[in-house]
């Protein structure tokens, strides 16, 4: 019995606050509507917060070592310092960040949209999965930590809750058996991504009985013509793309970016067998937004760049997690607190 929440955010400012109405569903029927709930307040300084975040997140660039040191990153433009970066800049600006984003969360009202949603949903189910979605298309609000809300940090309320982010969710979710089928996809390395490593990661998991088909074969380019005939003939339990991406187009090598939208018949075709689809690249919620019409399960996605070894270390202990059958959820969860000590607000479950 799978039961689902969606929080539907469809107008509103971080200004003046957000009008919130609720819809509850089990096993893909509605069964509850709620209308009239308290609007979200507002929180006027987030989008200044998060940019300011962002930009020194990204001005640290892609230097991470395994020690993660105190570096600093300087531009220079004609001789002149124009933008200075340091992991201590970054680790307080996140800080920042987390604690605009748990006042907000704080605010009464958020736990009056609790109790409804307790209310509705907790009777009968305290163990079970319950699939919290946020349907919005502001996207700040995509860009928010929801995770602190105290609706998924407190077990005593919904102990098995799952957030997600999408706008279609009418699909059941299943567990992945042995023999899960993966179609690893490597594009463009350019800027100096280490995927060699993300591919000996993957074709690792075979020792969990997955069987891995990547694409391209080792020293060779990939080409959009096996990319398409690759998600069109095979039947594939995980889709993985490791590489750039910007927008909804992907990075397929260092001279060709692909519009995914060239791919839609092969997506159409293959989609209603897919689990999941992980796309370890930067800017991820566009192709994100472009996949949820596919009505694909899970997604997830990275919604800032992210340094390929903190992604690496992501994916190895979530896919040993999830391949083994546990719920996605879950191995989200446990591949959080691994990388927890460079704990960046960068990934997005859909």
């Amino acid at each position: 019995m799978a039961k689902q929440v969606v929080i539907k955010i469809e107008e509103g400012s971080f200004e003046l606050g957000f009008p919130v109405s609720l819809e509850f569903l089990q096993d893909g029927r509605i069964i509850a509507r709620e209308r009239k709930c308290p609007q979200l307040p507002p929180n006027p300084d987030f989008p200044r917060v998060y940019d300011q975040w962002r930009n020194i997140y990204t001005g640290l660039g892609n230097i991470y070592t395994e020690s993660f040191p105190d570096f600093r990153v300087i531009e220079t433009q004609e001789g002149q310092i124009t933008h200075v970066s340091s992991l201590e800049d970054c680790q307080n600006a996140t800080l920042t960040l987390e604690s605009n984003v748990r006042n907000w969360f704080g605010q009464p009202i958020f736990g009056a949209i609790t109790a409804r949603i307790i209310g509705e949903l907790k009777d009968g189910t305290p163990n079970e999965s319950v699939r919290v979605i946020v349907d919005t298309s502001n996207d700040y609000l995509r860009k928010l930590s929801w995770d602190y809300w105290d609706l998924f940090e407190k077990p005593y309320f919904l102990p098995q809750a799952e957030f997600a982010l999408l706008s279609q969710y009418d699909r059941p979710t299943k567990k992945l058996k042995q023999s899960i089928k993966i179609l690893a996809i490597f594009g463009s390395d350019e800027g100096g991504l280490q995927l060699q490593q993300d591919r000996e990661l993957i074709e690792n998991l075979n020792k969990y009985g997955a069987r891995i088909t990547s694409i391209p074969a080792r020293g060779n380019s990939l080409t959009p013509q096996e990319l398409f005939d690759s998600l069109w003939l095979g039947n594939w339990d995980i889709i993985f793309y490791a590489g750039h991406s910007s927008g909804q187009t992907i990075h397929v090598d260092h001279a060709l970016n692909l519009s995914i939208d060239l791919l839609r018949e092969a997506l159409r075709r293959n989609a209603p067998r897919v689990k999941l689809a992980i796309f370890n690249s930067c800017d991820g919620l566009g192709i994100a937004e472009y996949l949820a019409d596919f009505n694909i399960p899970h997604l997830i996605v990275m919604r800032e760049p992210v340094p390929d070894l903190v992604a690496r270390r992501f994916l190895k202990y979530f896919l040993e997690e999830f391949t083994q059958g546990k719920p996605l959820h879950t191995s989200v969860r446990e591949a959080r607190k691994h990388i927890f000590m460079i704990h960046l607000p960068t990934l997005r479950v859909i």
